[in-house]
C-alpha cells in the first residue's frame, strides 16, 4: 500500500515492493481513472519508466490486454467499439494465480452480498491483436483509465500456451474452462509469499509485466532486478524531463533528487 503522506505534490512517486530473488517490483502511484488534469503527467511518467525496461522497448513483442471488469461503460466501451476493426480484440479470462481457482457466484453468495458489492462474476480480458501499431494505439488510448495490462514476451504463442497449460487445469467451473486464452493478473500482494519458481510459472514466460492496478493504487511493474545505475538514471532524468521523481526504495528509503 502506498502511503499518501510520503508523496510530494507534483512528483511521480515510485515505491519498491518486496519481490522474489532476482525480481524487481514497484508501483507508480495513481488513482484510476486518472483525472484529466493529471493524465498527461501520468502518461509521461509511465513512458519514462517503461522505456527503461528492455522487455518493454518497441518493437519487441508486446502483449496488451484490457481488463473488462474495470471498464467504465460510458467511457471505455465506446473506445473499444471505435477501434475494434484495427485492434481485433480477442476475448480471454484473466487469472489471479495467488487467489486460488476462479469460481462463479454461489447462490448463497448472490443472496447474502449487499447490492453493488458482489465481486466480478469473472475477470474477462480482451487481447489486442499482436500488431505493433494496434498494441501502441490501444496502450495510448487507455493509459490512465485503469484497465491496462502489458507483457513483454519473446514468443506470444508460447506465452498463451503456457498460460493455458498453467491455469486451465486449476479451473473447476465448466463455464470458465472454455475460453480461447488465459492471462495472469498480478498485484503486489501476490509476491509476499511467492518463490521465484512460482513467479516464473505465473508469468508464463513474460520477461516484464505491468498492470494498472487499483489494488496497488497505481501502475504495478514487475521486471528483472536492475542495478543501482537504473535508479540513479531515473532520478537524474528529473533534471531533463518534465517529470520529477520521488523513489522509495526498500533499503534506502525516500529519495528525491535535488534541482538546481
Amino acid at each position: 500500500m502506498i502511503e499518501p503522506s510520503a508523496n510530494r505534490d507534483g512528483y511521480a512517486v515510485l515505491t519498491q515492493l518486496p519481490a522474489p530473488e532476482l525480481w524487481f517490483a514497484c508501483v507508480l502511484s495513481a488513482a484510476y481513472p486518472v483525472e484529466q488534469a493529471a493524465v498527461v503527467h501520468y502518461q509521461k511518467a509511465c513512458a519514462i519508466l517503461l522505456d527503461r525496461v528492455p522487455a518493454f522497448a518497441f518493437p519487441s513483442n508486446q502483449e496488451v490486454l484490457l481488463q473488462f471488469d474495470r471498464f467504465d461503460a460510458a467511457r471505455d466501451v465506446p473506445r473499444l467499439q471505435r477501434n475494434a476493426r484495427a485492434w481485433m480484440p480477442e476475448i480471454g479470462l484473466g487469472i489471479w494465480p495467488h487467489r486460488g481457482s476462479p469460481t462463479l457466484w454461489t447462490r448463497q453468495e448472490f443472496e447474502d452480498t449487499p447490492v453493488g458489492k458482489l465481486r466480478p462474476l469473472m475477470h474477462k480480458v480482451f487481447r489486442i491483436q499482436p500488431d505493433p501499431r494496434a498494441v501502441a494505439s490501444a496502450w495510448e488510448e487507455y493509459l490512465g483509465s485503469g484497465v491496462l495490462v502489458r507483457c513483454g514476451v519473446k514468443d506470444p504463442s508460447r506465452f498463451y500456451q503456457e498460460a493455458m497449460d498453467n491455469f486451465q487445469p486449476t479451473i473447476t467451473e465448466p463455464a470458465l474452462k472454455s475460453f480461447p486464452l488465459y492471462a495472469p493478473l498480478l498485484e503486489g500482494a501476490a509476491l509476499k509469499n511467492a518463490s521465484s519458481d512460482q513467479l516464473a510459472q505465473w508469468l508464463c514466460g513474460a520477461e516484464a509485466y505491468a498492470r494498472e492496478s487499483a489494488e496497488d493504487e497505481g501502475l504495478f511493474l514487475l521486471c528483472p532486478m536492475p542495478d543501482d545505475s537504473w535508479f540513479h538514471d531515473l532520478a537524474r532524468s528529473s533534471l531533463k524531463e518534465e517529470v520529477h521523481w520521488q523513489i522509495n526504495r526498500l533499503t534506502l528509503g525516500p529519495h528525491v533528487p535535488e534541482h538546481r
